[in-house]
């Protein structure tokens, strides 16, 4: 006997928008196997397909790395790949002061996180 031939999976997604979930496929083969999933996000899991996984996004592009052992008694290979979760944008804003006085110009700064792409102002006037 040999360890299993084959270790490998695929996903339905590789990238995108937070927060992302993601199914598993295991196309790993060989007998008496059984297998190790870390997901690079704190979840681990120990069968063979896993219910879906989500991926948290930030306030920038995250790659979240999958690895997934496949063992049986003669030894263990693993593969790894990786997910990217796109940033989800976080809409803010300042000024240079807390305190202005009637007819002061007020200098507005944008805040915003997360690589938004586009913009809508409102100032109430």
């Amino acid at each position: 006997s040999e360890p299993p031939p084959m270790v490998a999976f695929d996903m339905d997604q590789r990238s995108g928008c937070a927060d992302l979930t993601v199914q598993f496929n295991n196309r790993s083969q060989g007998e008496d196997v059984s297998f190790t999933w870390n997901f690079g996000n704190g979840r681990t899991d120990s069968i063979a397909i896993p219910m879906p996984v989500t991926f948290v996004g930030t306030l920038e592009d995250t790659i979240y790395y999958v690895q997934l052992a496949a063992r049986n008694v003669c030894g263990e290979r693993t593969f790894r790949d990786s997910v990217q979760v796109l940033a989800r944008p976080t809409a803010n804003f300042g000024t240079r002061l807390s305190r202005y006085c009637s007819g002061d110009a007020v200098e507005i700064r944008n805040a915003s996180a997360g690589k938004p792409t586009a913009y809508f102002w409102d100032f109430g006037n």
